[in-house]
């Protein structure tokens, strides 16, 4: 299946655009050194660097300081996105229904697929490429129902969030929505650290619905095993610290757990099941009262800085998270299910700054994991017709599954300073990617779905079972994908134009995908305070490993 790109559009923005008038030319660094023995001062060597003029494409950017004294909710990446205009959560994540989730909500950016977002972390993309959508089927025996997240980040441990929504430039690629880059904690010459804890739970809450919905664990079922969620409690805590190793070394560490019990009504009814003669037995359950489904969240991350001179330094990072699910429906016997969702990666990120420019590599590798487990790896349904109305009896999950999707990537970019031509500033920005992708699907042992109809009209009609087997499967499929982009930002008195183009090939879909983007900004008074922002861009969507999958 091709990747479609998205349709072209023009992204129109007029008002009141707080910036400062840019100086040409801002000494950032000036270091004084005193000689003892001659008692006067020297100025070192210093790298003076003109400031940007790229003021265009400026994103929503969430500090560090926000996040620490803001609303976290669940203490998700995209629960401090709520208030930003351009993005939008899912229905499901405004939902009252599951106040007792802990796991990221979905969200939209200017209308696209949630899963069309491009999820950045310390400059590499952390997205879960291999099934993110949902076909509204909920769960099923041949999907896990996972995210568009390869991590579940917890956000007290990050250090800010970029959301660039439109006029994007052309150093990101692959999506057809927006970019929601994370920077993590750095070493910044500080010793310390900090630590949280909190708390909620239903009793503590009140929920108001409309009362021709059964607010009920009990209408719960396979395929939606949490759909309501009336009792819960939450709880998390962790933190981080910094220390400096040495003058120029030094060390971010961060850790965080939050767990979610969900009181549900277990079942009662009649439970069939196989005796040692294949023979289907029903045995009538009583009311067992209620049992907690879980959810449980671990992250882990730790980050080496190294200032290695006055111009570069180097970050060494490694990330971990977890997410444990634990769920079962009221309406069948033996029905529990875990599922986890695990990610691990390591992540290399060196700059230096010349007179001339700014050169970063960027380099990771990532493991991206979902896997089920259920208590009963096989289905039995009982299919009565012998009465009216016909009622069915079931038990068993929907078996065992593992997806596992591997990252490698690679990024490069050369941001210059501005030069002058003639009546014009330019501020030219090259860059390469590459990424290679590999996606794993493994169901262990051979699954089973036993359904026996019932009618207890012998001669005139016969009872049968019907057998579905989704047998034991491992399927491989890769992808590469190469990118190189271009762009310039041009500055004539008031007028800005950054034309750019970018280039995306993958050797799975076998296309160049040309994406050009021009952004200009007029600004009206002179005085960096009243802008005309106009601009046209092409973005292309993701592939979806599934489909190289389907392939295989």
């Amino acid at each position: 299946m091709k990747n479609v790109p998205s349709l072209s559009y023009l992204i129109i923005s007029m008002g009141l655009i707080s910036c400062p008038v840019i100086a040409e030319q801002n000494e950032i660094q000036e270091t004084m050194s005193e000689q003892s023995d001659k008692e006067e001062n020297d100025v070192k060597d210093v790298l003076v660097i003109q400031a940007s003029i790229d003021d265009i494409s400026k994103p929503e950017v969430i500090t560090s300081e926000e996040i620490r004294t803001g609303t976290i909710g669940n203490g998700n990446v995209t629960d401090l996105l709520k208030t930003l205009p351009a993005v939008q959560m899912s229905n499901g994540g405004m939902s009252g229904n599951q106040q007792g989730e802990i796991k990221p909500n979905k969200i939209t950016i200017r209308g696209a697929n949630s899963y069309q977002n491009n999820f950045m972390l310390d400059g590499i993309s952390f997205n879960n490429d291999f099934d993110p959508s949902s076909d509204g089927n909920g769960v099923t025996s041949t999907t896990i129902e996972s995210s568009e997240q390869g991590f579940y980040i917890d956000s007290r441990l990050i250090d800010n969030i970029k959301v660039y929504d439109n006029n994007i430039p052309v150093e990101y690629g692959n999506f057809t929505g927006g970019v929601v880059d994370i920077t993590s904690k750095r070493w910044r010459y500080n010793n310390g650290g900090s630590i949280f804890f909190s708390s909620t739970r239903s009793a503590w809450n009140k929920v108001y619905y409309d009362h021709r919905v059964d607010f009920n664990t009990a209408n719960n079922d396979s395929s939606r095993p949490s759909r309501f969620q009336p009792h819960y409690k939450k709880e998390s805590f962790g933190g981080w610290f910094e220390a400096g190793i040495t003058d120029t070394l030094g060390i971010v560490f961060s850790a965080s757990h939050r767990e979610s019990d969900i009181s549900a009504v277990k079942f009662m009814g009649l439970s069939p099941s196989l005796n040692k003669n294949n023979d289907i037995v029903i045995t009538n359950k009583p009311y067992q009262g209620f049992k907690n489904q879980t959810r449980d969240s671990n992250n882990f991350s730790g980050k080496l800085s190294w200032y290695m001179t006055e111009n570069t330094n180097a970050d060494l990072s490694i990330n971990y998270s977890k997410h444990e699910d634990y769920s079962f429906s009221p309406k069948e016997d033996n029905s529990g299910t875990q599922t986890d969702h695990s990610g691990i990666g390591g992540m290399f990120e060196l700059t230096t700054n010349f007179d001339f420019a700014e050169l970063s590599l960027n380099a990771g590798y990532q493991q991206l994991q979902d896997k089920r487990k259920s208590d009963q790896n096989f289905f039995i349904g009982f299919n009565d017709y012998s009465q009216y109305p016909n009622k069915t009896y079931n038990s068993g999950g929907v078996g065992d599954l593992k997806t596992t999707q591997k990252n490698t990537n690679f990024k490069t970019k050369l941001q210059f300073r501005p030069i002058q031509f003639g009546a014009t500033l330019h501020e030219p920005k090259v860059g390469f990617e590459y990424s290679k992708t590999k996606g794993i699907y493994e169901r262990d042992k051979d699954y089973y779905r036993y359904n026996f109809y019932y009618f207890n009209m012998q001669p005139y009609m016969n009872d049968y079972w019907s057998t579905s087997v989704f047998e034991a499967v491992h399927h491989s499929a890769s992808y590469t994908n190469y990118a190189a982009y271009l762009d310039d930002t041009i500055k004539y008195q008031r007028l800005t134009i950054r034309p750019g183009i970018r280039l995306d090939y993958d050797d799975f879909v076998k296309e160049a995908n040309f994406a050009p983007r021009i952004t200009t900004s007029y600004d009206l008074l002179g005085n960096g305070q009243t802008n005309i922002i106009a601009g046209y861009s092409r973005y292309y969507g993701r592939n979806m490993l599934i489909y190289a999958l389907y392939g295989a």
